[in-house]
C-alpha cells in the first residue's frame, strides 16, 4: 500500500511539473517562422500566457524588428501591409486579444531585457472611458510578484489604505487564475495540438499571420456591424486608478531611456460616439486623461489622446464602437510614430 501511495504520488507531481512546465515552454513550435507548417491551430485557443510566450519567444529568435505593436484585440488586426511604406519583414504585431495596458508594459520589459525589443515601439492604451485593467498574464512568477511588490510599497508610500488592501487582492486573484488556466484541460489540449499541428483540424478557426497580426470581425467579437451604438456607457465601478497608471507609464519611461522609441496612443471610439455614465465617472475619466498627460510629459514619453485620431474618407466599417478599422488605424500609426522609419 505504501508502495502504490509512493508510486501515485510520484506520478502527480511529475505530472504537474509537466503540465506547468509544458506552459509558455521554448519546445512548442514557433508558429510565426516563415518555415512553420502551413497548416497551424487557432492560437486563440491558448491562453494569454502561451500566446504572449509564442510572440516573445519569436522575436527573441529573430533579427531586432523595426516596428512592434503592443495592445490587444483593438490593434491585433493591424497587419504590416496596413502600415504604409514599412518593409516586408520590419514589422511584428504583439497584440494578445483580451489582455491590458499592464501586459503590454510587461512585454516590452521583457522584450528589452532579452535584447529584443523593437527599435520602435507602439502601444495601443484602451480608451480610458473604458475602465479597463487587469494584472499582467506574462512573464513567469517572479516579475508578477516583483510588480506586486513595487505596487503596493507605492499604494503604502503614498497613504493609500484601502487601495493597498484593493491592490493586494486584485494580485492573489490573479494568481488564482493564473493556477486554474494553468491546469486548464481545455488550455492543456490547445497546447497539445499546438505541438502535433496534425491532431487540428481545418476548421479550428481563423490563422495568425506571419507577422503576428490576426483578421478581425464582429463576429470575432460576438457583434454584428449593425449593433455599432453611438452611446458608450461607462462601466462601474472603476478599475483603473491614477496611481497604477502613473506607475505603469513610469516603468515605460525606464525602458525608452534604454534605446528603444516609444509611442503611447490612447484607442479611439467610433466618430459620434457619446459618452454616458453619472457626472462622477464622466470626471474620473477626464482625471485619467491628465494624468496620462502629465506623466507623459514629465517622463519624456510620446503620448497622444484618442481626439488626436482622424478618421478616413471610405473607411471600413468599424467593427464596434472601441475597434477601429485596421487599415485606418495602420495610417495613424504610421502618421503618429513611424514616420520615415519604413522609407
Amino acid at each position: 500500500m505504501r508502495t502504490f501511495l509512493f508510486s501515485f504520488l510520484s506520478v502527480v507531481l511529475v505530472g504537474c511539473v509537466v503540465v506547468i512546465g509544458s506552459r509558455g515552454s521554448s519546445i512548442l513550435p514557433d508558429p510565426f517562422a516563415r518555415s512553420a507548417e502551413s497548416k497551424s491551430t487557432n492560437l486563440d485557443l491558448l491562453d494569454k500566457f502561451d500566446l504572449a510566450a509564442l510572440k516573445t519567444k519569436h522575436a527573441a529568435d529573430v533579427p531586432q524588428y523595426e516596428v512592434g505593436l503592443f495592445g490587444n484585440s483593438r490593434i491585433v488586426g493591424v497587419s504590416e501591409d496596413d502600415l504604409p511604406g514599412m518593409l516586408p519583414g520590419t514589422v511584428f504585431n504583439f497584440g494578445v486579444p483580451g489582455s491590458s495596458f499592464r501586459d503590454s508594459v510587461a512585454l516590452v520589459e521583457y522584450l528589452a531585457d532579452k535584447r529584443a525589443l523593437p527599435g520602435t515601439v507602439v502601444i495601443s492604451l484602451d480608451n480610458l472611458a473604458l475602465n479597463q485593467v487587469s494584472e499582467a498574464k506574462f512573464p513567469g512568477l517572479g516579475d508578477r510578484i516583483r510588480v506586486a511588490a513595487n505596487d503596493l510599497s507605492r499604494l503604502i508610500a503614498n497613504r493609500e489604505p484601502k487601495l493597498t488592501v484593493q491592490s493586494f487582492i486584485d494580485h492573489i486573484r490573479a494568481e488564482k487564475a493564473q493556477l486554474t488556466e494553468t491546469f486548464s484541460f481545455d488550455y492543456l489540449f490547445a497546447r497539445l495540438k499546438h505541438s502535433f499541428p496534425a491532431l487540428s483540424s481545418n476548421e479550428d478557426g481563423v490563422r495568425y499571420r506571419r507577422d503576428g497580426s490576426r483578421s478581425l470581425s464582429a463576429e470575432d467579437l460576438g457583434r454584428t456591424s449593425s449593433e455599432v451604438k453611438s452611446t458608450l456607457t461607462i462601466p462601474a465601478p472603476f478599475v483603473l486608478w491614477p496611481d497604477y497608471f502613473a506607475g505603469d507609464l513610469a516603468r515605460l519611461a525606464k525602458v525608452d531611456r534604454s534605446g528603444s522609441q516609444i509611442f503611447i496612443f490612447e484607442s479611439p471610439l467610433a466618430p459620434g460616439t457619446v459618452l454616458d455614465g453619472p457626472p462622477s465617472q464622466l470626471e474620473h475619466v477626464q482625471v485619467l486623461r491628465r494624468v496620462f498627460v502629465e506623466q507623459c510629459d514629465q517622463l519624456q514619453l510620446n503620448c497622444v489622446t484618442a481626439e488626436a485620431f482622424e478618421p478616413f474618407q471610405n473607411d471600413a466599417t468599424w467593427l464596434d464602437q472601441t475597434h477601429a478599422p485596421a487599415k485606418s488605424l495602420g495610417r495613424f500609426v504610421v502618421s503618429l510614430a513611424v514616420g520615415g522609419v519604413g522609407s
